[in-house]
């Protein structure tokens, strides 16, 4: 036996005695579902939630363009959040929010004097990066190390050996090697 709603796709299935069992399926992809109401909505016609325009896929929830301005309006208010320091305040490395590249603060200023970017750069974001230094902590590299010999093996090479270790790793790494990394928390003003 089934009954289909009026007005949806959604299918009720039946037990074989004729008593309903509660649970849905779509009429269209033929997919169960626990009510009638999501059985109901499931290859149903979906419209942005914001514009009200006909959805491409079912998964969205809006349109591309609403989507699109939700987003720059988060990015917008982030940024608003954000301190500002002068360019000349600035570090010599920055990131780029849009295109998310690190790169040198002189050769955006030359971008923006150049107009590769919209706007002149007035909606550029550009924020100040951190130099982040190459670390490698000795307890993890013999915990590591370590890892299928005995138990209690890392208690036997005591505390003065694993702190020289520490030491001569941190000597080693020094001017090694470097990356700068965005700082979220501090922006730069470009125009």
């Amino acid at each position: 036996m089934r009954n289909q709603s009026e007005k949806t796709n959604a299918v009720q299935l039946y037990h074989q005695d004729g008593k309903p069992t509660g649970v849905y399926y779509c009429s269209v992809c033929r997919g169960t579902r626990p009510n009638e109401e999501s059985a109901a909505e499931c290859c149903a016609p979906r419209h942005c939630k914001d514009c009200k325009s006909l959805l491409e896929e079912r998964w969205q929830t809006s349109c591309y363009p609403c989507s699109r301005a939700r987003a720059n309006q988060r990015e917008q208010d982030a940024w608003d959040a954000v301190e500002k320091v002068s360019v000349e305040e600035a570090t010599e490395m920055v990131y780029v929010d849009g295109d998310g590249s690190i790169s040198p603060l002189d050769d955006v200023l030359g971008g923006v004097d150049d107009g590769e970017y919209e706007d002149g750069g007035a909606h550029l974001h550009v924020y100040c990066c951190v130099e982040e230094k190459l670390q490698l902590d000795a307890e993890n590299i013999l915990d590591h190390a370590l890892e299928n010999w005995f138990e209690g093996s890392y208690d036997h090479i005591g505390s003065y050996a694993v702190r020289d270790l520490q030491t001569l790793l941190d000597k080693w790494c020094e001017g090694r090697l470097t990356q700068w990394v965005q700082n979220p928390k501090l922006g730069v003003r470009i125009t």
